[in-house]
């Protein structure tokens, strides 16, 4: 199932697979948005690159984020529908 949703929420997956709000605390993963879903907007500056820990690939993230070391996912394989990049 996807969601929309925004930057810097805490959900979690109840019984029905449903996204839900969640407190907020240390999360097992850090979901991301694609490299590629950037496109033609260029990926920020601030941004650091890692890869999706379940499909491989390239992720952007914050790195001044609140979990910078926590692993990262894809938007996609989280099941969250990217929003449009609003200029």
């Amino acid at each position: 199932m996807t969601k929309h949703v925004k930057g810097g929420q805490y959900l979690l997956r109840d019984w029905t697979g449903r996204l839900r709000d969640a407190a907020p605390g240390t999360p097992d993963h850090v979901i991301c948005r694609r490299v590629i879903d950037y496109a033609p907007a260029p990926v920020p500056p601030t941004a650091a690159i890692a890869e999706c820990m379940r499909c491989g690939a390239a992720v952007a993230f914050n790195p001044a984020g609140p979990h910078p070391n926590r692993l990262k996912i894809c938007m996609q394989c989280g099941g969250i529908e990217p929003l449009p990049i609003e200029s």
